[in-house]
């Protein structure tokens, strides 16, 4: 699986890597949206991770992406509580444990098929 994860914090985004990475994703990672749409012109991304701030609007990367793929799993991540509902989207408030990502990503990822 391919995640996209666009964080503008520099540590949390290498700590979110090397979590997914040791769980087995492959990890593109993008500090602003600029990045991220370089990123996603250039991969099949299976899971967006990004942040719902002021700084970095995830629900408008989520849309554009979701024009190119329409059933991308999207997960928010963000320091402000009470932010809402998101459209229904899966949100994970900071701070988080690695049990809280994983989780998180395991509710929004779709079925893998067994090999």
């Amino acid at each position: 699986m391919t995640v996209l994860v666009v964080v503008l914090d520099n540590d949390l985004r290498a700590l979110i890597k090397r979590i997914l990475e040791a769980s087995g994703c492959r990890v593109l990672v993008a500090a602003n949206e600029t990045e991220a749409f370089a990123l996603a012109g250039s991969a099949q991304i299976d899971l967006l991770l990004t942040e719902a701030t002021p700084s970095i609007h995830g629900p408008a990367i989520a849309e554009r992406l979701r024009a190119r793929t329409p059933v991308l799993p999207v997960l928010y991540v963000t320091d402000h509580p009470g932010l809402g509902d998101l459209d229904g989207e899966k949100i994970l408030e900071k701070p988080f444990s690695r049990q809280d990502l994983t989780r998180a990503i395991a509710a929004v990822r779709p079925e893998q098929p067994e090999s």
